[in-house]
C-alpha cells in the first residue's frame, strides 16, 4: 500500500480539482498534512521509548518536517478562508 501511495493520491487529488474546482486542492493538503504530522508524532514516540542511538538526530530532521507541514496547514487555511 505505501508504495502505491504517491502514485495514486496525486491522480485522486487531480481526479477532484477537476471536478470540483481549485476549492479541494488545499483540503487535500490539509487532509494529507495531517496524516503525515501524526506520523512523524508516532514515530518519534518510537524512537524515544526505544532509546534509539540516532533519535535526536531523527527528532531535528522529523520537527524540521513537521514546521514545514504546519506553516503548508496555515498557508491552506488561509487559501480556504480568503476563497
Amino acid at each position: 500500500m505505501c508504495a502505491a501511495t504517491p502514485q495514486c493520491v496525486p491522480s485522486a487529488a487531480m481526479d477532484s480539482v477537476v471536478t470540483t474546482g481549485s476549492v479541494s486542492r488545499p483540503i487535500v493538503g490539509l487532509v494529507l498534512g495531517l496524516v503525515s504530522m501524526t506520523a512523524i508524532v508516532i514515530s518519534m514516540r518510537r524512537f524515544f521509548g526505544s532509546d534509539h542511538k540516532y533519535r535526536w538526530g531523527y527528532a531535528a530532521i522529523g520537527g524540521a518536517i513537521f514546521v514545514f507541514m504546519l506553516v503548508s496547514a496555515v498557508i491552506d487555511i488561509n487559501t480556504l478562508i480568503t476563497r
